[in-house]
């Protein structure tokens, strides 16, 4: 059975955190990994799109058209959200009784030590990816005299072609390398820095 909804998100969470529960945890067929891997795909495409268009926005129409296109683009997808998904739907396959309360999940989360690894590695990685995202194309700008636009896509392309190679093959070697042992899984995240 394909996991939707909140049982997605567990689907996630277990792959995380399976060593804090003593358990391991096996992905049910190549969808689930496919759909993992397009959706962190299509988020690092639309970066790499976001930053090209409000280069090219603000070169054509001014800076201000980025906010309103970027603007009316999120009404339009809450609209179809709201239409597309029912909360009844996706909460009706797991019953009330048991769903736990947000302050028991914390509480679980804030004992379990691979959550704090998970978070740090996270919070490192934000930093240095908005370091880049933030300064590299007003360094093409104004270094290399790039247009907006072309500063907007050189500036995200090469951050994010590199995370979603380095995604793939981490994945990979990681799969390959933890078949034996899943606690390798965090090894080799954390001998990625």
């Amino acid at each position: 059975s394909e996991p939707s909804g909140e049982a997605g998100v567990r689907y996630v969470g277990r792959v995380d955190l399976s060593d804090a529960r003593g358990g391991r945890f096996s992905w049910s067929g190549t969808g689930l990994v496919a759909r993992f891997m397009g959706s962190s795909v299509a988020l690092n495409l639309g970066i790499v799109v976001g930053g090209t268009g409000a280069g090219f926005l603000a070169e054509h129409f001014g800076w201000r058209s980025g906010f309103l296109v970027l603007g009316a683009a999120g009404v339009a997808v809450a609209v179809l959200a709201h239409r597309g998904f029912s909360a009844g739907a996706v909460m009706s396959s797991v019953a009330a009784a048991q769903r736990p309360a947000i302050m028991e999940v914390l509480r679980y989360l804030i004992r379990v030590p691979t959550f704090h690894l998970i978070l740090a590695k996270i919070m490192l990685s934000g930093f240095t990816i908005w370091i880049f995202i933030s300064w590299l194309p007003l360094y093409f700008r104004e270094v290399l005299h790039l247009t907006l636009g072309a500063a907007g896509f050189a500036g995200t392309f090469i951050i994010q072609v590199s995370f979603v190679v380095g995604l793939a093959a981490g994945g990979w070697i990681s799969d390959r390398w933890s078949a034996g042992d899943p606690r390798r899984r965090l090894l080799m995240l954390a001998m990625c820095y």
